[in-house]
């Protein structure tokens, strides 16, 4: 038994650099992949002010950047999973 993913939202991590690497480490040594979560409710609020809202561009810019975090501490298993609660904005986002 176990699972195949685990989801996690930077976008909640306050200090990712401390929790970071020891999110990546559970995940390789348990074999499974992180799906990191691209929320419109949890946008970073310099990206939110930059694109004026949660835009298709500011979701872009903030999978971009939550992706790097987690190549930074060098993981890559990992898939992005994008919400907004705007249907249009969300396939426009992909």
């Amino acid at each position: 038994a176990g699972c195949a993913a685990v989801r996690v939202n930077p976008g909640n991590i306050r200090k990712f650099n401390e929790v970071g690497p020891s999110i990546c480490k559970a995940a390789t040594d348990a074999g499974i992949s992180l799906r990191i979560g691209v929320n419109a409710g949890s946008l970073d609020k310099e990206l939110y002010a930059k694109y004026g809202g949660p835009t298709p561009e500011a979701l872009v810019a903030s999978a971009w950047k939550e992706a790097h975090m987690f190549e930074d501490v060098g993981f890559h298993d990992f898939k992005i999973s994008v919400k907004h609660h705007d249907v249009i904005t969300m396939v426009e986002t992909y």
